[in-house]
């Protein structure tokens, strides 16, 4: 008899500019058990909206970085980095024959 594969729960939460056309600005991530965690800041290409600087506390400098909005900057990556380490992380916490399901935190808005 065959047998569904496991399943690997893993939270998911994005930040990002805004909500027109957004750039996520950063990826973290933890799995069920809470041994596993992932976060990285993505370098923005656009500025951020008043409502998302207001949520997150991040706004893009002048130079283009990333900056806590107490001025603090924050060290980060080309998106495509980030995305294929994020792809790499998730590989490396599935055992054999296990589905990894991203759940999104706070996803519906």
């Amino acid at each position: 008899m065959a047998t569904a594969a496991a399943n690997k729960l893993v939270f998911l939460d994005l930040e990002a500019t805004g909500f027109e056309k957004p750039d996520i600005v950063q990826i973290a991530a933890v799995d069920f058990s809470g041994r596993n965690t992932f976060n990285e800041y993505i370098t923005p290409t656009k500025d951020f909206e008043e409502g998302a600087t207001n949520k997150t506390g991040l706004i893009r400098g002048p130079d283009g970085g990333l900056f806590r909005s107490s001025g603090a900057k924050i060290s980060t990556r080309p998106v495509g980095q980030v995305l294929a380490e994020f792809v790499g992380w998730l590989e490396s916490i599935r055992t054999h024959g296990e589905c990894i399901v991203l759940v999104a935190y706070n996803g519906f808005g």
